[in-house]
């Protein structure tokens, strides 16, 4: 063989390796994230699906009050669509303090679901330690089951005179009557099941993250050994940890 055959078919070969590199690198264009080929990770998939294929079976039991998927389904689109009427954008921290019980399982997929965050107050915490909450936090909107109205109302007084007191929504328990009742900054009282019941017609849709390491959650460590330090979770964990509890537990 020539030195110049020799030649040519090396350039020859260099230009098909470029030729077939150039070619896979538009290839990978194609397996970019898009509708067709990628669903971002959350667990506001799990409410919308048990609406659609379960809407009788039932979602939760709390002494007199069932309501089944499709109600509790309806419920958390109201809850969110009610959030975003009074004000609550995309990215805002809100609060919730509420033992087990429907208003923070509803708010577990009602606040993700406009896009937010939900801080958990531990109920057991002093109202020192939920007021610096609050403010590491930038709480705007909060959530108070009418059981811990009073703690709540003393962690509010703890705040620095110039820090903004977030929206008070009350949660009301029927069967709890010693309760102090929460007031709206001065400017009224808002209720969350008068809200949820307004807005329970409508067509709202929960929004599902662009991006599934969005913080859906924020919560806070004890504290007991300095200041209490916030811990988020995004929505692909999320998710990721509610499969590992059903494969653990063997739930059907």
């Amino acid at each position: 063989m020539t030195r110049s055959l020799l030649m040519r078919l090396r350039l020859t070969r260099l230009i098909f390796r470029q030729q077939s590199l150039l070619y896979t690198r538009q290839s990978f264009s194609y397996l970019a994230p898009k509708g067709a080929n990628y669903v971002p990770l959350t667990p506001l998939s799990f409410i919308n699906h048990s609406a659609l294929h379960f809407p009788s079976s039932p979602a939760y039991l709390v002494r007199d009050t069932f309501r089944d998927w499709e109600l509790v389904g309806k419920r958390v689109k109201a809850f969110a669509s009610a959030l975003r009427n009074i004000g609550v954008n995309f990215g805002d921290v809100v609060s919730i303090i509420a033992p087990n019980c429907p208003s923070i399982f509803e708010a577990h997929f009602a606040v993700p679901g406009l896009g937010c965050v939900l801080h958990s107050i531990n109920v057991r915490q002093e109202p020192s330690v939920i007021a610096y909450q609050l403010i590491d936090a930038q709480v705007k909107y909060i959530i108070v089951d009418s059981e811990y109205g009073n703690i709540i109302t003393e962690a509010l007084k703890l705040l620095p005179s110039d820090a903004i007191l977030p929206v008070i929504i009350d949660s009301v328990d029927p069967e709890n009557t010693n309760w102090e009742k929460s007031v709206l900054c001065g400017k009224g009282q808002l209720l969350l099941e008068d809200m949820i019941d307004t807005e329970l017609n409508t067509d709202f849709q929960l929004v599902y993250p662009k991006n599934e390491f969005d913080a859906i959650s924020l919560n806070y460590t004890s504290g007991t050994t300095g200041k209490p330090k916030g811990v988020l979770c995004h929505h692909r964990g999320a998710y990721l940890n509610a499969i590992g509890n059903m494969i653990e537990w063997s739930m059907s």
